[in-house]
């Protein structure tokens, strides 16, 4: 068995990609690599990947007293909890509110990507790769004397995968 505390994470953004089949699209993402991405682990103190699928209701009188359900559109999300910096070239002005990769409310996706460790995308080193939408960026959590958290919500948009090469 392999099962293992994490203690680190490799979260790259970009606004483009190259090579293989990009995420967003209306197939699964097969070989890109993100392009002149930044590397946001150093901010990064919890995240959540989630996926759900919506049921359709297709019970009929033929359905024995049971409802029936085919599957759906999937969806997923992905929920950051970080560390503020509002330098230069820092995590506000990346993926802020005028986000230089992209800007919270901006109708062009961005990517990203998610791996245990900075090394090459492998089998014991998966890579999370989706286009997404930057939907909520919180500037600030904070109180008197505290660090600064920054919440941010994307919503994964078109296919997405976990990719070994």
């Amino acid at each position: 068995m392999a099962i293992q505390a994490l203690n680190s994470l490799y979260v790259i953004v970009s606004a483009s990609t190259t090579g293989g089949t990009a995420p967003g699209g209306t197939s699964a993402p097969t070989g890109c690599t993100l392009s002149s991405a930044s590397d946001i682990s150093a901010y990064v103190t919890q995240i959540d990947q989630s996926v759900s699928v919506d049921t359709q209701d297709v019970t009929t009188f033929g359905s024995g007293g049971y409802q029936a359900f085919v599957t759906g559109l999937k969806s997923g999300q992905l929920n950051l909890t970080l560390l503020n910096d509002y330098a230069a070239s820092a995590l506000n002005q990346l993926i802020g509110l005028n986000g230089s990769v992209r800007a919270v409310g901006s109708t062009s996706v961005i990517y990203v990507e998610v791996r245990p460790t900075s090394a090459a995308r492998s089998g014991t080193n998966p890579g999370f790769v989706c286009a997404a939408l930057n939907i909520g960026f919180s500037t600030f959590s904070a109180q008197v004397g505290q660090l600064p958290m920054a919440n941010w919500k994307v919503q994964v948009t078109g296919g997405f995968a976990e990719l070994t090469a």
